[in-house]
């Protein structure tokens, strides 16, 4: 089975966890499947970020949340976005009501995730193939032998 829990990260009692999808018999912080967030309690507020195309993948795979990871994706409203997908709400409709979720709560929306851009390598110049007699290649380059002396 597949669960949603916390990974302990950080230094001795400076704990930074990451919430991860991991197998449920894999140790805490054994190997996990993808990484879906963070969570840092010892800031005040204590600070949550969650990608939430990823969290809604894994609770659509049937992912487990622990009641911890729960109760984080409540504070962050993916679980109440999750709802509203389930009953097939539009997409504007959704994002209307986030908003006033988020307003009501004084957060700001989430930054969407960075697209990768794949940067295509640019192709290379066409190559002219002129014959050049090397009286003429002197005078081009402006390093003929007369000058030089």
């Amino acid at each position: 089975m597949v669960k949603l829990r916390l990974a302990r990260m950080g230094k001795k009692r400076q704990p930074v966890y990451k919430i991860v999808a991991v197998d449920s018999r894999v140790p805490r912080d054994g190997k996990y499947l993808e990484a879906v967030g963070q969570y840092n309690p010892k800031t005040d507020p204590h600070t949550i970020i969650i990608d939430e195309e990823k969290a809604l993948k894994w609770l659509g795979f049937g992912a487990q949340p622990t009641d911890t990871v729960r109760s984080l994706l409540r504070q962050t409203g993916v679980l109440y976005k999750r709802q509203m997908l389930r009953k097939n709400f539009p997409a504007d409709v959704i994002e209307a009501n986030m908003a006033k979720w988020r307003e009501g709560r004084n957060m700001a929306a989430p930054a969407p995730a960075p697209k990768k851009e794949v940067k295509a390598a640019p192709a290379p110049a066409p190559v002219e193939e002129k014959a050049e007699s090397s009286e003429s290649a002197a005078e081009v380059k402006g390093a003929s032998s007369e000058e030089n002396a």
